[in-house]
């Protein structure tokens, strides 16, 4: 019994070692604007609130050159998204939809397909995602292609494992959600690192 005790014990130290590792991982500043160049693409992760956003502003303030939106609904087109998020009509031959993706290793695919059939290798490539969901995106984007220079560009900095726009001590409910969240993808963070 007691045996079994300390391994439960050990486990949940493990656990929690790990889920601190991971918070460490969470990106927790943007980009410095003034580092975009020439050749620079984005490539947004849809499913999380602010990532088409995030994307769209990089190319109305021609911080990208492309806008690679990956995972998008299948009635979905460039005009529509632009109208819904009241773009310039403009910006649409600059924008390409991948539409097959489904899930974050989906999109990992559909993007390092892309990459590859257009020969973007001496492009830097911005990841749009949420800041909890950059570790596992760029995991899964490194086993799909290795040759690219990845850079995260997150939604809703984390500063030490708190969301500073949304949580505080005096607001529970609100960080517990979030909190949940944060181990809900270190689970699945450590799924696909071990898969």
């Amino acid at each position: 019994m007691k045996l079994l005790r300390y391994s439960f014990l050990g486990a949940i130290i493990l656990f929690m070692t790990g889920f601190i590792l991971f918070l460490s991982l969470l990106p927790h500043k943007l980009p410095n604007m003034n580092d975009y160049k020439n050749n620079n693409i984005a490539v947004v992760f849809t499913g999380g609130a602010g990532r088409l956003r995030a994307g769209l502003d990089l190319l109305k303030q021609r911080k990208i050159d492309q806008l690679f939106i990956s995972g998008v609904y299948h009635g979905n087109n460039v005009r529509d998204i632009l109208e819904i998020y009241q773009n310039d009509q403009m910006l649409a031959s600059k924008i390409i939809l991948g539409y097959f993706a489904t899930n974050t290793s989906g999109n990992a695919l559909e993007t390092s397909t892309w990459i590859i059939q257009n020969q973007l290798f001496n492009h830097n490539i911005y990841i749009i995602t949420n800041d909890y969901h950059m570790p596992r995106s760029l995991l899964a984007l490194e086993r799909e292609i290795a040759r690219v220079s990845l850079s995260p560009h997150q939604v809703n900095v984390i500063a030490y494992g708190l969301k500073k726009h949304q949580l505080s001590f005096n607001n529970t409910q609100q960080s517990l959600k979030y909190l949940k969240l944060l181990i809900s993808e270190y689970i699945k963070y450590l799924i696909t690192l071990i898969l």
